[in-house]
């Protein structure tokens, strides 16, 4: 997102919001002026790397600080956003992100509260905020459902400290019925509805957020194929290749993009895996820590 900001001539705002943990932060977001749009990353807020400093908490982990940078744009007077989803340390179905902007929770006795995963079994009813809210593009380079075997709990979740993998799928499956019943829409089985923890699914369902090619829609704004026509050699890279990049990951994107117009490809990550088919896409791949070295 930061390179879409400087392509749109974008400055940079710091809004007051929380980490994954509740910790209070200033999370940076994009704000064009000329089209009054927000350009955000929900790991500015929600990331797993500003958790790492403590153990981890899958079951208190919630993305209510995303929420709140949404606010914050709106209240800035965006008439669009476009927030990348990636790197989370919450696995919440975006349930923080419904709370924060207003969304209404019931108990069977008629009685509203803001429930968090683990009071959330107890809402029987849900209701959308009165306010509106801005055109939501969401960045999303992968195409996970929600739940399942290839869902956010399962794939994304172990990365975050998730263990109990059926205590997560039964709250996410209560999050999806009640916003089904709630918006008369499933998108639990959209692909890339378990993107980030969930997050994918939560703003469609919460935000009306409309889920787009990360890596189409940045390569589009920055004009990224002239610039890798002019290029004699190509370097990409994230912190793993492994098998989850080829699911639609932007490193895979520029490597596609790259090939597509003969140019070699270099890849450079902190790990590199042997998953089959990832170096059909590099020409090199370069794994920069070691194998033995410790992470930190």
């Amino acid at each position: 997102m930061g390179s879409l900001a400087a392509a749109l001539a974008g400055e940079w705002i710091r809004g007051t919001t929380q980490d994954a943990q509740g910790r209070p932060l200033e999370a940076p977001f994009g704000w064009v002026t000329s089209s009054a749009t927000a350009i955000m990353e929900m790991s500015a807020a929600s990331g797993l790397a500003l958790v790492q400093d403590r153990p981890l908490q899958p079951k208190l982990a919630s993305t209510f600080g995303t929420g709140e940078m949404l606010l914050a744009a709106m209240a800035s007077g965006a008439r669009k956003i476009i927030i990348g989803i990636g790197g989370s340390a919450t696995n919440d179905g975006g349930l923080g992100v419904a709370v924060a902007l207003g969304w209404r929770f019931f108990r069977a006795d008629g009685s509203t509260f803001q429930p968090t995963l683990e009071t959330v079994l107890a809402a029987v009813r849900m209701e959308s905020p009165s306010h509106p809210l801005p055109e939501i593009l969401v960045a999303c380079d992968v195409d996970n459902p929600l739940l399942g075997p290839r869902g956010a709990t399962r794939v994304y979740g172990p990365q975050k400290g998730v263990q109990d993998f059926a205590w997560f799928e039964e709250r996410l499956a209560h999050l999806a019925q009640l916003t089904a019943t709630a918006t008369g829409a499933d998108h639990q089985h959209q692909p890339g509805a378990g993107a980030a923890g969930g997050l994918g699914f939560g703003l469609m369902a919460f935000a009306g957020g409309k889920l787009t090619s990360g890596f189409e829609l940045i390569a589009a704004q920055v004009g990224l194929a002239e610039r890798i026509r002019q290029a004699d050699l190509v370097f990409t890279g994230e912190g793993r290749l492994d098998d989850q990049s080829l699911q639609g990951k932007g490193p895979i994107g520029v490597a596609k993009l790259a090939k597509s117009l003969g140019k070699k490809v270099v890849g450079i990550a902190g790990s590199v895996t042997d998953a089959p088919g990832l170096r059909d896409y590099f020409d090199l791949l370069i794994a920069i820590k070691p194998a033995d070295m410790p992470l930190p």
